[in-house]
This record gives structure tokens, sequence and C-alpha cells, in this order.
């Protein structure tokens, strides 16, 4: 059977989904939408490869290096595409999926380990400073959640690139212009032995 090709996230999926996975219960809500998160930033990332579906389709494989959550969030930082406060909204969020997602208990967004993580969240602070009063920690999570998903959708329109760049050998002009280089300081060291 062939695979079914994945779709990137988009904003209207995205808001028609919010109103969804709302109404499930606190372990559904965290799953569903981090899985939206990780869509986003792996959207993100992707925008920024050169256009070789193949070799991205393997790194971003389960098994494969970008095949976490967690290694998108650290590769999407140090590639510069995140901000500090986008990388640490995600680590918390990372975290609080985490816990539902492999806890045997039955734990809710009010379990205190959550909820203050929950209270943590750059997004939801960002909301309050702007006069948005959001009450509980589950509220938190989703605005915060529904933000981030929006910024990195936003941010996966591909890079322009320069065609020709495929073209030339940028490598082998670098080894040619090193080695003229160095010729050139070898006859002037042995001129001047002369």
């Amino acid at each position: 059977m062939a695979k079914k090709e994945k779709v990137p996230p988009d904003v209207e999926s995205l808001r028609k989904a919010v109103a969804r996975f709302t109404k499930q219960a606190d372990r559904g809500t965290a799953l569903v939408a981090t899985a939206w998160l990780d869509d986003a930033l792996e959207g993100c990332i992707r925008a920024v490869f050169r256009p070789e579906k193949g070799t991205a389709d393997e790194i971003f494989r389960p098994d494969g290096p970008l095949g976490s959550f967690s290694a998108r969030v650290k590769v999407a930082y140090l590639l510069d595409l995140i901000e500090p406060t986008v990388r640490k909204d995600l680590d918390h969020i990372r975290g609080i999926r985490n816990d539902f997602a492999h806890s045997r208990r039955d734990i809710r967004f009010t379990t205190p380990s959550i909820g203050d993580r929950c209270g943590k969240l750059h997004g939801a602070e960002s909301c309050r400073l702007s006069g948005w009063t959001l009450h509980s920690p589950k509220q938190k999570f989703v605005v915060t959640a529904y933000f981030l998903a929006e910024y990195l959708m936003s941010r996966t329109e591909p890079r322009k690139r320069n065609p020709l760049l495929d073209q030339v050998d940028s490598y082998g002009a670098w080894i040619r212009r090193t080695i003229k280089s160095s010729s050139l300081a070898l006859l002037e060291q042995e001129a001047g032995t002369l």
C-alpha cells in the first residue's frame, strides 16, 4: 500500500482543529495540540532546506535525526529559525505533552506540575500583558500552542534560492583560490630568497 502524502498544516485547518481539540479531555488536548506544533515546526525547518524531498523525508522519519519533536526544536533554534522565547515555550509544551503521554495516572492541566509550567508559557504571559485574561492552565496551554503553531506556519515559505548555486562549483572554486594564493605565497617566498 502506498504511503499517504503528508499535507503540511495551514492556518485555516488549525483554526478548525482548535475548536475540536479544546473540547477533548486534557490528555487529548495536549497530544493533539502538540502534534500540530510538531508538524508546523517540521514545515518551518523544511522551508530552509534545498528542495530535495527524498532526503528531507529521510531525516524527518521517526527513526531519523529529526524524527523527534525535541530534535526539531533544537535544530530550529540552532538554525536561528526560532527565538529563545519560542524555544522555551516549545520545550515547556513538549514536557507537558510527555507527562500526558507517558503517565498512567489521571492527570489534568490543573495537576500542579503541569499547571505551573502552563503558567510559565511566554505566549500566555504576552496575552496577559495585552489585556487578555486566561483563567485556566488549559486555556494558557491551548492559546500558547495556537499562537506558536500559527507563528511557525507563517515561517514556512521556502526561502528564495539561487538556481545557479546548483550549477556552480563553489567548493571547487574555493579550492582553486586557495591553491592559487598558496602558490603565490610560495613564489613570493622563493623570489625573496633569490
